[in-house]
């Protein structure tokens, strides 16, 4: 690592600084020159013992002391500036020096002299030289010697050929610690040693790589792809979809290998809930990767029993994670009509792919426990709801309850009140009935009797006036000549007869009515009852007229048409009328 105290900074560039950032940070006022890609922090008193200090390992040149200017060397790249190279800005190529051509004569130079020639010019002068590109191919042999093939970020048809013959993890050890590995479209910036091979190409011996220019390309590429969507308006696209209610198809994107597919269905079976799952096994890294990812997502795009796009996979290297900054994924995820959730990486990872979802995980498994507390949430709210209905339900349940049981003691109380009165009615009607009854025969009786009197008296008045009648007629007839007397005879014969067959008849009526009256008295007499299925019942000597008279400890008789029986009286059952004209039927 360069370090160079100027006038009113002091500055830190080259190799090494990366590995230095954390220290570098820690120094009062130290930023970051986003434009030449160095550190630095104000001069204040500053002296080149002190800093060396912090920095043993670092080269520090005190700019004032030496009396001369010295600027951060820096290669113009299309890309911006990276700060820490040995190199002159390509706008103005320093000359090399050309050695003398080993012979003079005509006689040539065989093809060996001349590829050596050409390296040792090339050696001599440059001697070591920072190169920039994209890695397009990597072959790693068995003997541990890697093989890089660098292609030009602007033109990849135009590469060059690099090597590390051994100890790829010493070579690259600031690569590996800030997360990368040497893999195709990484972008590196290498110090290397020009050589010939034996093929007579020009091929570059890697010395050292420059791990600053990896991590800012890597994130510059983030922050252009987001730049480049908000710019077409397309960067909060899919963050408008509207996630169902309840998602419950989900369409999985990842790769079938690995423990990560595991951790996600885990994390979503914390729900217990029946979560329908359609996944696209789908690489996500290598050459591939990119074409399946952009299928994938365009297939759920077009299905309509998708609820949700889950896109995820596990750590990485930062340049295996670096497919999720492609612009084209970006795009397709912000396009997408259906919600996309993304877990790239680990938690700090961060990548455009997140950026444009409609939501952002920190790891795959949190996408299960999203989802999961969806259905979490809505079961717990089904729950709280459940019990207010519940709670309110028993309420008016209760206040039905109280109001349903005073009114039925009300009617309770309504039916007793009928049942005393009509009770006490019929009591009246039983009690009332035998009197009545007795009264009535009584006076059937007498009607009888009356009837019978009037009609003997009847009868012999009427033979008084009819024996009267004859007398009167006999006087008169023997008062009559006797010319008339056969005649009046004749007609006292007639009226005679006359007379007795009108009394014949007369007293045959009141015969007659005096057997109907017989009769009637009759069906009413105790007999006659007993004789129809009635029984009196006596105890004590007195007759039992109604239920409420008889007395459970004394004996009864019931008396039949065809005899009596005793009887032990146990239990009474006082009836009401309606059961009484049941019996009757």
């Amino acid at each position: 690592m360069l370090i160079q105290l100027q006038k009113d900074k002091v500055t830190f560039s080259g190799p090494g600084t990366f590995q230095e950032k954390d220290n570098i940070k820690a120094l009062a006022g130290a930023r970051w020159d986003g434009t030449g890609k160095f550190w630095f922090l104000p001069r204040g008193d500053w002296t080149a013992e002190a800093i060396g200090k912090i920095f043993p390992a670092a080269e520090v040149i005190d700019v004032l002391a030496s009396g001369s200017q010295i600027t951060v060397p820096t290669v113009s790249t299309p890309d911006g500036a990276i700060a820490g190279t040995n190199i002159a800005p390509t706008n103005s190529p320093p000359l090399l020096p050309i050695k003398k051509s080993p012979t003079n004569d005509k006689s040539g130079l065989s093809v060996r002299q001349l590829t050596e020639f050409v390296r040792d010019t090339l050696q001599s002068a440059l001697p070591e030289i920072v190169v920039y590109g994209v890695v397009s191919k990597v072959r790693r042999t068995t003997e541990g010697t890697v093989w890089i093939e660098l292609a030009d970020t602007t033109d990849p048809a135009r590469h060059v050929q690099t090597v590390i013959w051994q100890n790829e993890n010493l070579v690259a050890r600031e690569l590996i610690k800030a997360g990368f590995t040497i893999e195709r479209d990484l972008a590196l910036m290498i110090t290397a040693k020009i050589t010939v091979s034996k093929n007579n190409s020009l091929l570059l011996d890697i010395k050292t790589i420059i791990a600053e220019y990896t991590v800012s390309k890597l994130a510059a590429l983030r922050d252009q792809t987001n730049e480049r969507l908000k710019k077409e308006g397309l960067y909060d696209k899919n963050k408008q979809r509207t996630l169902p209610f309840l998602p419950r198809n989900l369409g999985v994107i990842t790769s079938d290998s690995g423990t990560v597919i595991h951790d996600f269905r885990a994390s979503l079976d914390e729900a217990h809930f029946a979560f329908k799952l359609l996944w696209l096994p789908t690489k996500v890294q290598g050459e591939s990767a990119k074409r399946e990812i952009l299928a994938a997502l365009k297939y759920f795009g077009k299905s309509k029993k998708i609820d949700a796009i889950l896109l995820f996979r596990g750590g990485g290297s930062a340049a295996e994670l670096s497919i999720f900054n492609d612009y084209e994924i970006a795009r397709a995820i912000a396009l997408s009509p259906l919600p996309v959730i993304s877990a790239i990486g680990h938690q700090e990872d961060e990548c455009s792919a997140q950026d444009v979802s409609w939501k952002a995980c920190g790891v795959p498994k949190d996408i299960g426990h999203f989802l999961a507390g969806i259905v979490l949430d809505l079961r717990h709210r089904y729950h709280e709801t459940l019990a207010g209905i519940t709670h309110d339900a028993a309420q008016v349940l209760g206040q039905s309850k109280q109001l349903f049981q005073l009114r039925t003691e009300n009617l309770q109380r309504e039916v007793l009140y009928q049942l005393k009165k009509t009770s006490s009615a019929l009591s009246g009607v039983q009690q009332s009935l035998p009197p009545l009854l007795a009264q009535t025969l009584v006076r059937r009786r007498t009607t009888l009797e009356t009837l019978r009197r009037e009609g003997d008296i009847l009868c012999r008045n009427l033979i008084r006036q009819r024996l009267s009648s004859l007398r009167n007629a006999q006087q008169l007839m023997s008062a009559l000549s006797n010319r008339t007397l056969g005649y009046l005879g004749e007609r006292l014969r007639s009226q005679t007869k006359l007379i007795a067959s009108h009394a014949r008849s007369t007293i045959k009526q009141t015969q007659q009515q005096l057997k109907s009256a017989a009769a009637v008295i009759e069906a009413a007499s105790p007999e006659q009852q007993l004789r129809r299925g009635f029984a009196i019942i006596k105890q004590s000597n007195s007759f039992i007229t109604r239920a409420a008279d008889i007395s459970t400890e004394i004996s009864a008789k019931i008396i039949f048409f065809d005899g009596s029986t005793d009887v032990s009286v146990t239990t009474v059952d006082k009836t009401t009328s309606d059961s009484i004209k049941e019996w009757m039927k």
